[in-house]
C-alpha cells in the first residue's frame, strides 16, 4: 500500500488555533440553511447501490494501526438556490456519490431544479457501468452547466464532455 502519512490539520491549522483567532465553529450532522437559499448538506444519506462501486480510494487506520477503508461518514455539499435557475450544486469530494448527494440537496433544499453542478465527482477509480449511470441520471437532472473537478478522473471527465457538450465547463 505504500508509505502512511498523516494529513490531519496541524500547528495554526488546528480547531484551537482557528478559535483563538475568533473563528466560531457549528458542528452538526444535520442539514442546515446557512444563509436564505444557502443550504449545508449535512451528512448524505448513500441510497444508490450503484455508487457503491469503485470511486476514489480512501483509507483510515484502526486502533491497531491497520488501514482499513474509510466510508467518510462527514463528506457534505452546499447548494444555492439561484433564483427563477435552480440549484447550484457544490460538492467536495462526493464521497457518498454524486447522485446521492443531488438527490438529498435536492430534497432538503425543496427544489427540483439544477442550474449546475461544480465539485469533485468521486469517480477516477470508477468502471463504465458507474460511470454511465452517473451520466444518465445527471442528465434527468438536466443542469445547464456541469463542472467535474478534482477525484473525477480523465476517463469520467470525457465521457461527461461527450454527453453533455452544450453544458460541459471548459
Amino acid at each position: 500500500m505504500g508509505r502512511i502519512r498523516n494529513y490531519g490539520m496541524a500547528g495554526d491549522k488546528r480547531r484551537g488555533a482557528r478559535e483563538d483567532l475568533g473563528a466560531r465553529f457549528l458542528l452538526t450532522r444535520s442539514p442546515l440553511e446557512v444563509y436564505p437559499g444557502l443550504v449545508f448538506s449535512g451528512e448524505i444519506d448513500r441510497v444508490n447501490a450503484f455508487e457503491e462501486s469503485g470511486g476514489v480510494r480512501c483509507y483510515t487506520l484502526d486502533d491497531e494501526g491497520r488501514a482499513r477503508p474509510h466510508e467518510i461518514a462527514d463528506d457534505v455539499a452546499l447548494a444555492v438556490n439561484v433564483e427563477d435557475r435552480g440549484l447550484v450544486i457544490v460538492t467536495g469530494c462526493a464521497h457518498s456519490g454524486t447522485i446521492n448527494t443531488v438527490d438529498h440537496l435536492r430534497s432538503i433544499s425543496g427544489v427540483g431544479e439544477v442550474e449546475g453542478m461544480a465539485g469533485g465527482f468521486h469517480l477516477m477509480h470508477s468502471g463504465e457501468d458507474r460511470i454511465g449511470e452517473t451520466i444518465e441520471r445527471i442528465r434527468g437532472f438536466s443542469p445547464r452547466w456541469l463542472a467535474p473537478m478534482h477525484c473525477n478522473g480523465l476517463l469520467p471527465t470525457a465521457s461527461m464532455a461527450t454527453a453533455f457538450p452544450d453544458s460541459f465547463a471548459r
